[in-house]
């Protein structure tokens, strides 16, 4: 039989796997608790120190001891309880798995009280505990995570990678309650502040800009008891990573591969492959038809019917779309069922748009893709124009593969995947060289960019000048886009520079060549011509004429072939003029 003191440290690593997972569980019990108002200190990463501070209810006494017990909570009193959860917790383990594998110092008052209690705990086990008088509410200061489990300390990130994730944590918190006031300092510094005003595109805007809250669409929808409430983002607000979908259910943040599906396919003829929509939704709907008791950490849920909550949802998106002129296709199945009612009759959609084009990215009457077929013509440059009579251009198929003739040779090209190949090779050379061209703005782009955002800026500026951006503070909360790498050019700059900054939430687990080189294969794609996108004889011929002099490896940098061939012998042989 394992001793205690084992067996916490072991249900402590289910509840407490980094920082980040300490301030998710003491912020939620302040939720719990009424508070209108929170703050969240931290020093070195929260390794260090976290401190969370609210203006709850307060405990008594008995209450503060206790609460360091493992399975001791106020929240639910027996197993039918479980049924139908209304508070963020309920486990009773968050206290003592947190006391488990640090040094905790609890000081709470009850609201009106003129006293209260401080209790001191190590290791889990009781130090100290006395009267203190401070006003209403609740503080409670971790210091010294996983002091006493060394092996833990290994999985633990840089301090600036934790207290990223700690962001993270807060931001789903200010989304999720925009009536309540939070404040969060790093080291003393205040990195993010939300008044609690009760708008969620104010909290919106104290999270991700100003300038991303003006471009995000409302969400309202309503379905048998299934509430949708919320805001998703345009489509050029799309970025590389779903990080910048939040969902809750019931209040409570979730993270959902079913909801990210429905998502996605609502927005699937609306925004680039491999891009992925913003959105920050509620659902709403009776606790007995979601199970919050599936993992220990609570972000992870079951519905009793997850194929009605997807379509609900679905449609709500495509609704909301809709009505903001962004969508005109007529709903389909895309292997999401329709809501159907509980007397059996299927919802019917509005569908009532002609589908529209979704039109290229337009400046000075050039098409986005147009500004960079001047990367097309330098082609071959260092080694010399390929040589023309040696091939001939048949045509373009589908509006995406180039045909081409070569000496008892038909290739078939695939104009975005050859392009990008080239771009990413020529990028590639120039970091090497270290000899990048660069592109100065007429007008430089400014940047509206979050907190986060900022602190990856600021602990990474080298690296991104090293890549060829050249950028300056304008503000806290502005920086200015002066230069870009001229193969890339100006078209969408501050897209690709989101993305690049996005990718930098995972530069712990690079070396800083293998970033750049993620980071060039994503800007290569974004840049590169795309299927339907015209090129004219010259830029075909300069195209195809580098892909078939076997200077590039003949897949795009993502591993998809570029090119095809079949023989004049193949095909007479298919069509029998030969054995």
């Amino acid at each position: 039989m394992l001793d205690q003191d084992t067996r916490s440290k072991i249900a402590a690593g289910e509840v407490v796997e980094r920082p980040a997972s300490v301030v998710k569980e003491l912020v939620e019990n302040s939720i719990d608790a009424a508070a209108t108002a929170i703050t969240v200190e931290i020093e070195n990463g929260g390794m260090t120190l976290i401190r969370v501070t609210d203006n709850g209810e307060g405990m008594e006494r008995e209450d503060a001891v206790l609460a360091f017990e493992r399975h001791a909570t106020s929240k639910i009193a027996r197993a039918d309880d479980l049924e139908a959860i209304f508070t963020l917790g309920f486990r009773g383990e968050a206290l003592a798995s947190i006391a488990a594998v640090s040094k905790v110092r609890m000081e709470t008052v009850r609201q009106g009280s003129s006293e209260g209690t401080f209790v001191e705990i190590e290791g889990g086990k009781l130090i100290s505990q006395g009267v203190i008088g401070r006003p209403g509410g609740t503080s409670v200061t971790v210091s010294d995570l996983f002091y006493n489990t060394p092996a833990r300390l290994k999985y633990v990130k840089s301090p600036k990678t934790e207290a990223s994730r700690i962001k993270d944590i807060i931001d789903r918190f200010v989304l999720g309650y925009p009536h309540l006031s939070f404040r969060y300092l790093s080291v003393g510094k205040q990195v993010l502040y939300s008044p609690g005003t009760g708008h969620l595109d104010e909290a919106i805007a104290a999270v991700y800009g100003h300038e991303t809250a003006k471009k995000m669409i409302s969400v309202q929808y309503e379905w048998e008891g299934i509430e949708i409430n919320g805001y998703i983002g345009s489509p050029d607000t799309a970025r590389a990573n779903r990080a910048f979908q939040t969902f809750f259910v019931n209040g409570r943040y979730i993270r959902s591969p079913l909801l990210s599906r429905a998502l996605e396919e609502a927005f699937s003829t609306l925004i680039m492959v491999n891009r992925f929509p913003m959105c920050v939704i509620n659902i709403t709907l009776d606790p007995h038809d979601v199970d919050v008791n599936v993992h220990p950490a609570k972000t992870e849920v079951r519905f009793t019917d997850d194929r009605r909550v997807a379509a609900v949802f679905f449609h709500a998106i495509k609704r909301a779309l809709s009505g903001d002129g962004m969508s005109s296709e007529q709903d389909q199945d895309n292997g999401i069922i329709e809501p159907v009612r509980e007397d059996g009759q299927q919802a019917q959609t509005e569908r009532n748009l002609d589908r529209q084009p979704v039109l290229p990215w337009v400046d000075n009457g050039r098409s986005y893709h147009q500004q960079n077929f001047a990367s097309i013509d330098k082609v071959n440059d260092d080694r010399g124009a390929y040589e023309a009579p040696s091939m001939r251009v048949i045509g373009v198929l589908f509006s995406t593969y180039l045909l081409i003739e070569k000496t008892d040779q038909l290739y078939i090209i695939d104009q975005h995947a050859a392009h990008e190949r080239i771009l990413y090779e020529q990028y590639m050379s120039m970091l090497q060289k270290q000899h990048l061209e660069l592109q100065y703005l007429v007008s430089p782009l400014v940047l509206d960019i979050t907190p986060q955002e900022r602190q990856l800026l600021e602990d990474n500026m080298e690296l991104l000048r090293s890549m060829g951006f050249e950028i300056e503070e304008f503000d806290s909360d502005t920086y200015v886009l002066r230069a870009v790498p001229v193969l890339f050019g100006r078209p969408r700059a501050e897209g690709l520079l989101k993305d690049i900054i996005d990718g930098m939430r995972l530069f712990d687990a690079h070396s800083p060549y293998d970033y750049r080189r993620e980071e060039v294969m994503m800007m290569a794609c974004r840049s590169a011509v795309k299927a339907h996108d015209h090129l004219d004889q010259s830029q075909i011929i300069r195209l195809a004429g580098e892909i078939l002099s076997g200077n590039v490896p003949p897949t795009c940098p993502h591993g998809r072939p570029i090119v095809r061939s079949i023989s004049k012998y193949e095909l007479e042989k298919m069509f029998k003029r030969v054995q």
